[in-house]
């Protein structure tokens, strides 16, 4: 790794930790907002709100992005949509340390595919059962249907560290950021104004939809789309090793969710597999 490359590495991690601080914290102030908006109503002031931030400080130039461009910053905000969606009606019925660990098999999976070795299999293998922890051992306790919407939010989110990177190639600067969260609020809002109807007229839900947005969606977007400029995607999906227990601690303090034994373990399980990838990703390949 050349010297450039590894003074990249430590801006590009302080980056993606602390979105990870900013949008579980945050995602623990959201959840509060569901008995007002519901799931997807939130959801839709989060991306609209972040929408009209973005717009607003980044003002893209819609002349300079090319047909590529715009395939990328539709594939990037498809992803954010779905994930955001997906992951908030998964918060409407489960904890949130148990939701974030679920979703984060989507990164870790990428993580695991992108090695390309089969070692690498072994460290999937450990977030397996960290799952079977999270909803086998206590079947009748687990809501399946979170499970699901949570595994899926999983699958978006490997496609949202993907497609971002992508974009971030293809569209100048922050461009490809605002207009993809552009893209993502133009899908969801809808939906949430027909679910959530007259409450997000309300000025206390604008008001706490545009906290969200900034807490939890602007800011830590923003720093996730720089850290992929700095660090590569495999790096940057299994440094979101931490939300776990940042998710978990957040749901303790601000939503009172207490974790069983079980619950922890299997948190715990997934963030060792994390750990055993990065470890694994960082010793170079001896076979060739």
């Amino acid at each position: 790794m050349s010297r450039s490359s590894q003074s990249s590495q430590v801006p590009g991690t302080l980056l993606t930790i602390g979105a990870q601080f900013s949008s579980q914290t945050d995602a623990a102030l959201a959840v509060t907002l569901f008995a007002l908006a519901g799931p997807i109503g939130t959801v839709s002031l989060r991306l609209g709100f972040s929408a009209i931030i973005l717009l607003l400080v980044f003002r893209p130039n819609l002349k300079k992005v090319t047909r590529k461009g715009w395939l990328a910053i539709l594939a990037f905000g498809t992803s954010m949509g779905l994930m955001n969606s997906s992951m908030f009606l998964a918060l409407d019925r489960l904890p949130l340390g148990t939701a974030v660990t679920l979703e984060l098999l989507g990164p870790l999976m990428l993580a695991v595919v992108l090695a390309k070795r089969a070692i690498a299999w072994l460290w999937s293998g450990v977030a397996l059962i960290g799952v079977l922890f999270l909803t086998g051992v206590d079947a009748a306790q687990t809501d399946l249907l979170g499970v699901v919407f949570a595994l899926f939010a999983a699958a978006m989110w490997a496609s949202y560290i993907v497609t971002s990177a992508r974009t971030s190639l293809l569209v100048q600067k922050s461009d490809g950021l605002a207009l993809a969260v552009t893209v993502s609020a133009l899908i969801v809002v809808p939906f949430g104004a027909i679910t959530a109807g007259d409450a997000l007229l309300r000025t206390d839900v604008l008001l706490w939809g545009l906290l969200i947005a900034l807490m939890s969606t602007a800011i830590p977007y923003t720093l996730e789309f720089f850290a992929l400029r700095l660090i590569p995607r495999e790096t940057f999906a299994i440094l979101l090793s931490l939300a776990p227990v940042i998710a978990t601690l957040s749901g303790f303090v601000v939503l009172g969710q207490v974790l069983t034994l079980f619950d922890l373990v299997g948190v715990g399980f997934v963030v060792v597999a994390c750990a055993g990838a990065l470890r694994m990703r960082a010793q170079p390949d001896t076979k060739s």
